[in-house]
């Protein structure tokens, strides 16, 4: 093998060094995975020397993993027992059932991109995201594994967890600060990190879900976790929780070392905090609830089944989030109109207020038999913020004077 192409994935040095790849020397807090990792290191450079390491490639186009076309020397790298190592430059899909098995692989570069997709296998001994440039590994399904998997390195470097499963002898999160980040999207990936889990200081851990508990984020099972001074957990929490809510994100067999800042995003109407109770378990939890998205105005006028109630889903009014609202007690199989308004001007009728007056948005739909309805969609893009909408039923009720009810009024103003 040319000593000048060896994959510089491959080298780490000790603490004051600066690696070869740009990812962070080891720090202190993480000198306890040193032996271990050199451990690792040694038996690949054995192996090499024995003149055991196969071909060395890299991608030249974009394209499928199985595609020859794809990789410089037209051979497809598949087969960890020749010691295979691939780097990847280009947008490359995994999607093959018959997998995978490299001895090393490392994505990076402005382009390089590796997307492990349904029914896919994916396995490496040593797997370096963004070591001399940016890169990113993105897992929608399927299985993968690496006896080591680390992300940074001088650029933007990320991995994604959207389905499947993962499975890593140790997990390094150790680019230079701002620019490394590892994120967990829903309830379905499934990470397991048999060793440790390290986020280096600057770098990123980052959870996203649209639900508290089991339903929003499965935890990810570690051997232990580490957290340098400086790095950083992410909390995209896109639902409207109650305090009490929480994720139990990380579970560590041994104690966790050390704790990220907590950054929160995603709806902007709940408080997020850590839970340390557990020195084995990293949670996040709402502590404090959110106020109401939706106000009742009233303005409702008395009907076969009493006066029709109109409510909100408590979400805000931001893009991409559902948004809904539910009648009920309205006359069974009737007509309704909504009526929308980003104004109010009341005005008594039907026995009742009209509170979306003067109305521009309006719709003509029909209860169910039991007297209800259900409206829902998501919120578009490009809604200004600060807007107060006004929403207002009007219901058809043979059993009153003007053969008409009013629902209550709700506003809810936009972000």
């Amino acid at each position: 093998m040319n000593p000048a192409r060896t994959a510089p994935s491959c080298r780490r040095v000790s603490a004051g060094r600066r690696a070869p790849l740009g990812v962070a020397p080891l720090t202190s807090a993480r000198a306890l995975r040193a032996g271990a990792f050199a451990a690792a290191l040694l038996v690949t450079g054995l192996a090499h020397a024995a003149g055991g390491a196969g071909p060395e490639q890299e991608t030249i186009f974009h394209g499928d993993w199985d595609d020859p076309g794809v990789w410089e020397l037209g051979i497809v790298p598949t087969d960890a027992f020749d010691g295979s190592i691939a780097h990847v430059r280009h947008i490359v899909f995994v999607r093959s059932p018959a997998g995978v098995s490299l001895l090393e692989l490392g994505i990076d570069g402005a382009t390089g991109r590796l997307d492990v997709s349904t029914g896919a296998d994916l396995e490496a001994g040593q797997i370096v995201v963004g070591s001399s440039g940016a890169g990113a590994l993105q897992q929608f399904d399927g299985t993968a594994s690496a006896t080591t998997l680390v992300v940074g390195g001088q650029d933007d470097a990320l991995v994604e967890f959207r389905g499947g499963s993962f499975t890593a002898g140790s997990l390094d999160i150790a680019g230079l600060p701002g620019q490394a980040s590892v994120e967990i999207f829903e309830a379905d990936p499934v990470l397991t990190v048999t060793g440790d889990l390290t986020v280096a200081a600057g770098n990123t851990l980052r959870f996203s879900t649209q639900a508290a508990g089991p339903a929003g984020l499965t935890p990810v099972q570690v051997g232990g976790a580490v957290f340098d001074p400086g790095s950083t957990l992410r909390m995209d929490a896109n639902f409207l929780g109650q305090a009490g809510d929480g994720w139990d994100l990380i579970v560590s067999q041994t104690p966790i070392v050390g704790l990220p800042t907590l950054v929160q995003g995603g709806v902007p109407l709940m408080d997020l905090a850590m839970d340390t109770s557990d020195p084995h378990v990293l949670r996040v939890v709402v502590a404090e609830a959110a106020f109401p998205v939706w106000t009742d105005l009233g303005g409702g006028s008395p009907g076969v089944n009493g006066v029709p109630v109109l409510t909100g889903q408590e979400v805000p009014l931001l893009e991409s989030l559902p948004v809904s609202m539910d009648l009920a007690s309205a006359p069974a199989s009737g007509f309704v109109l909504v009526i929308g308004s980003l104004t109010s001007t009341p005005l008594p009728a039907l026995g009742g207020t009209v509170h979306a007056h003067p109305w521009t948005i309006q719709m003509l739909m029909a209860t169910d038999a039991a007297g209800g309805l259900s409206l829902g969609t998501t919120w578009p893009a490009g809604i200004p913020a600060d807007l107060d909408l006004y929403v207002q039923m009007i219901c058809q009720d043979t059993s009153v004077p003007d053969d008409l009810t009013l629902s209550n009024a709700i506003t809810a103003r936009t972000w």
